[in-house]
């Protein structure tokens, strides 16, 4: 298996806010994090080069050596020709401050031939928006059992003079295709069932 070497080269396009050669669309979000990594790894590789262009592109950033728990950047291959970084842990910039701690454990042979466990924590939390109905609004009907009468009933009540006189005017106006228009589409219709 091959792993990119990706040394300390940054993981985001440096002082973009305040470069003025650089062409920027006008949508364009300047990266919020500026923290170079550190490493203890000392070459970069192809592979590498291209996970930093993955994560400059795609406003990803590599969490090894920049967080709490491992600010220096901990080898995470042990093997007996060498070590290196080649395990990582990516995710997207906004994420970053939620995260608590990043931690390489040391090598433990019986969980892996050369890998050291990764470990973070992220703070998370988690809410319900509330959408409060307006009081004003009509209860549509709760619900209707269905019976052998009741297609004939259903029948009649549409061939009253009223609720043809209200079907009539529903088809015959035009309504927007905006959510205003369905809303006053939904409201007629609306009125029409609970009479």
């Amino acid at each position: 298996m091959w792993y990119p070497f990706i040394l300390v080269k940054p993981d985001f396009i440096q002082n973009d806010s305040s470069d003025d050669h650089i062409p920027l669309y006008h949508n364009y979000n300047c990266d919020i994090i500026q923290q170079i990594r550190c490493s203890n790894d000392c070459k970069v590789d192809s592979r590498g080069k291209q996970l930093l262009d993955l994560c400059i592109s795609s406003k990803l950033r590599i969490v090894n050596g920049r967080l709490w728990g491992d600010s220096s950047g901990k080898f995470t291959c042990i093997k007996p020709t060498g070590s290196s970084i080649v395990d990582y842990v990516v995710m997207s910039e906004d994420l970053l401050n939620t995260t608590l701690y990043f931690q390489v454990s040391d090598f433990i042979s019986t969980l892996s031939d050369c890998h050291c466990k990764l470990s973070f924590g992220i703070l998370a939390s988690y809410s319900v928006e509330r959408q409060d109905l307006n009081q004003n609004e009509t209860i549509f009907p709760g619900k209707y059992i269905w019976s052998t009468k009741a297609g004939q009933k259903l029948c009649d009540a549409l061939t009253q003079a009223d609720a043809k006189y209200n079907i009539k005017n529903f088809l015959d106006k035009s309504f927007e295709n905006t959510s205003e228009g369905i809303e006053n589409a939904v409201n007629t219709c609306h009125e029409i069932i609970v009479l």
